[in-house]
């Protein structure tokens, strides 16, 4: 008897809530990371000496400074940035000698002595930025009475001035997680899950590239709308959503309020139209409203963007929860994500990405609030008293109403949603599931839908950090300092989680992932075969050889190969990377649609220059503007440039009455 992949599921699922009761693996108190003593030589001394030539200051690249504040015993550490006091720190206890360096993106590490004669010893602690909060590493015997410090990295290097060649080097020793049999057993019943709705969908081969690429356009609102929201929502969301709120507070959240608004009025006043064309290709509009050639180049920068920036964003985020759980090295969880989506992305088409994206909608959501409770159940508390002792912190602060079109403040977000609702059909992921609904209506109700999905969903992401905050706070001994910003959440779920509900987070994690790295694998590739293969003549001999499915695969591989490098560079917050690619690669192409909908005048020629004039300024805005407003900036900029262009270029060369364009506006 056959097994439907929702059979799997469901035993996922009982097999979750069957350990959900069980004890949690939280040792409170108990440190995570110690150090480790190792024999080191005196070029390492030399080598760090030289480029720390005072060992008691730190400088970071873009000009922050920390320094112990002279005295001995130093007690403060003072933090500076332009040369001027950010703020002070009292060290976890006065340190003669002290010196400080960085032991990771958002921890410092100070070392000194602390005590006299045979209780004198070599004290190493590491301070968590966002938390505030001290954890002393180790207490060690020092190599002699008369002893030099330096930091070097997230090591201290320690130096008997008696025998200069005696040098000692102490590192932060991190363990790796267990691998736990139970959380195996949960994310190989994922994939297998996944791997069987591909199957599936399969069955009886596809009849064209409608029904390859657009599921026979059968989609009703319901699934529409949990397509659209599996697919706009990513490990992006899932990693670097609770880190943002770990880091800072809730005023991201504010933009979800406001896009609620903008993408209802999207969807009663642009999708309808845009349906009604029955499009395959967003970019079909472009060449029907303006020229061939704008389509040809918007779909070029979108399928640049995508491969570059998003889908190696979308791809690598979960697999830094792989090297948190297993110890795999961040290349190889790039591969084994991008290979088993790739697969079923190939096999079943369309109609595989959208049966996938509804059963990860629901394991994605329903790991996140499971995740969100067992923070609270960490805690010793529940919801509202987690909220409540947030709150009294400032970390759930929502709505910033400073007039600063340069923050994420209230205004900024209106400004930005704007420019949204002008440019909501820019991305292809998207609106390939809004062509695939069986009318009009459905079309609107699938956006609507999206838009009352988001609030419930990025409030739990949003709960999530904030409850990591309080988690770290009161627990700094469990926290790693090495770790990067965007590793807090799989950090909690390598060490924290009881084993099964662990395993339910990774599989959730991997399903934001793998919903929207298929969608983008599907969507590139509908790109590539209707955009350019099946129009150009240049590409016929290509186009009788290549099959959608070879499409498909050729797509996936140089997805995943930009994951991996991506994986090999450090880009900071990898949400704050993927809004500043689109900026840079996609922001400007966007406002085609806004001066294609809601003007008249505007010329293929004006826009192309907008376009191209946006693209070029956001390499020096991306500098000085906040990641989240380079998207409005760089529409902004084009929509201007564009409309004033397409004017001049009507007074020199007015089009005669019979090359009119078809009427594609509002």
């Amino acid at each position: 008897m056959a097994i439907r992949p929702s059979s799997l599921i469901i035993v996922l699922w009982i097999l979750v809530l069957g350990v959900s009761g069980l004890p949690g693996s939280l040792k409170a108190n108990e440190p995570l990371v110690s150090l480790r003593t190792v024999d080191a030589k005196q070029s390492d001394w030399d080598m760090a000496l030289q480029a720390r030539p005072n060992p008691a200051r730190w400088e970071s690249a873009d000009g922050e400074r920390v320094e112990v504040e002279p005295g001995s015993p130093a007690g403060i550490l003072v933090l500076r940035r332009a040369g001027a006091e950010v703020s002070r720190v009292a060290l976890p206890e006065p340190l003669a000698d002290a010196v400080v360096g960085r032991a990771g993106p958002t921890s410092l590490l100070v070392a000194g002595f602390s005590g006299t004669g045979a209780d004198r010893r070599l004290v190493v602690a590491s301070y968590h930025r966002y938390t505030e909060r001290w954890h002393i590493l180790g207490r060690l015997v020092p190599a002699g009475e008369r002893v030099r410090l330096v930091c070097r990295e997230a090591d201290i290097l320690e130096r008997l001035d008696a025998e200069p060649g005696v040098v000692r080097r102490h590192t932060l020793d991190v363990p790796t997680p267990p691998v736990r049999a139970l959380d195996v057993t949960v994310v190989v019943l994922y994939l297998v899950a996944m791997l069987g709705i591909g199957l599936w969908c399969a069955r009886g081969g596809t009849t064209s590239t409608a029904d390859y690429f657009l599921a026979d356009r059968e989609l009703n609102w319901f699934v529409g709308g949990v397509t659209l929201y599996a697919t706009a929502t990513s490990a992006i969301s899932f990693v670097s959503v609770p880190a943002k709120s770990f880091a800072t507070n809730w005023q991201y959240m504010a933009y979800n309020y406001v896009t609620l608004v903008g993408t209802t009025i999207a969807a009663i006043v642009l999708i309808p139209r845009l349906r009604r064309m029955n499009l395959v290709s967003v970019y079909e509009y472009l060449e029907t409203r303006f020229h061939p050639s704008l389509r040809a180049f918007s779909s070029a920068v979108t399928i640049l963007y995508n491969l570059v920036g998003k889908q190696a964003v979308v791809v690598l985020l979960p697999a830094l929860v792989m090297q948190q759980m297993l110890g795999l090295p961040p290349v190889a969880g790039v591969v084994i994500i991008g290979v088993l989506t790739t697969l079923y992305t190939m096999v079943g088409g369309f109609r595989a990405v959208v049966w996938t994206d509804l059963a990860q909608c629901f394991i994605m959501l329903g790991g996140a609030m499971v995740g969100a409770w067992w923070i609270c159940h960490a805690l010793g508390t529940d919801l509202v008293g987690m909220l409540r002792e947030a709150s009294a912190l400032g970390k759930t602060k929502t709505f910033n109403f400073d007039f600063n079109l340069l923050q994420p403040t209230l205004w900024a977000f209106l400004f930005l949603e704007i420019f949204n609702i002008l440019t909501w059909p820019k991305d292809q992921m998207l609106m390939q599931r809004v062509f695939a609904t069986r009318n009009e209506a459905h079309a609107r109700g699938s956006v609507i839908f999206l838009a009352a999905l988001v609030i419930p969903g990025a409030t739990t992401f949003f709960t999530i950090g904030t409850a990591l905050f309080l988690f770290y706070r009161a627990h700094p001994e469990r926290f790693v300092p090495t770790l990067p910003n965007d590793s807090v959440f799989p950090l909690f779920i390598a060490w924290e989680m009881p084993s099964g509900l662990s395993g339910l987070l990774i599989a959730a994690i991997l399903a934001a992932s793998m919903s929207t790295f298929s969608s983008g694998v599907s969507s590139l590739a509908t790109l590539v075969k209707v955009d350019f293969l099946d129009r150009f003549p240049v590409f016929s001999g290509l186009r009788d050889r290549i099959s959608n499915r070879a499409l498909v695969l050729s797509i996936g591989v140089l997805g995943t190969a930009f994951g991996a490098a991506v994986s090999l560079v450090d880009v900071g917050s990898l949400l704050d990377f993927g809004m500043q690619a689109f900026a840079i690669f996609g922001g400007g192409f966007a406002a085609a649609y806004g001066l294609g909908l809601f003007t008249r005048r505007a010329r293929w020629e004006g826009v192309l220059f907008g376009t191209v004039v946006s693209a070029v300024a956001s390499f020096f805005l991306v500098r000085v503007v906040s990641p989240i407003l380079m998207q409005a900036t760089t529409i902004g900029i084009s929509l201007v440039v564009g409309y004033l262009a397409s004017l001049v270029v009507g007074l020199v060369r007015p089009l005669p009455f019979d090359e009119k364009p078809l009427r594609t506006h509002l």
